[in-house]
């Protein structure tokens, strides 16, 4: 290969840089959104979903499940030093 090739090659390369998306246009995507086709919709806007989701549901079992044994841990303890008092 010649280096005028590899050159062009190079510059070929160059030229296939991805655009960065903007804040803007990340926000339009969720104004095009087919609620009944979730397959079309953006990769970005499926992951920020998905990143929702995980956390609704992280928060809601704090809330619901961790958060009421926590409470009983700690009345236990109170209960273990009240007995050893």
């Amino acid at each position: 290969m010649s280096q005028d090739e590899l050159n062009d090659l190079n510059q070929e390369g160059a030229a296939v840089k991805k655009k960065k998306m903007t804040v803007e246009q990340f926000f339009q995507q969720f104004n095009t959104l087919d609620m009944n086709n979730y397959g079309s919709w953006p990769w970005s806007v499926k992951v920020t979903c998905w990143i929702f989701i995980l956390l609704a549901v992280a928060a809601l079992g704090y809330f619901v499940v961790i958060q009421k044994q926590l409470q009983t841990i700690a009345n236990a303890e109170a209960r273990e030093q009240s007995l050893l008092n």
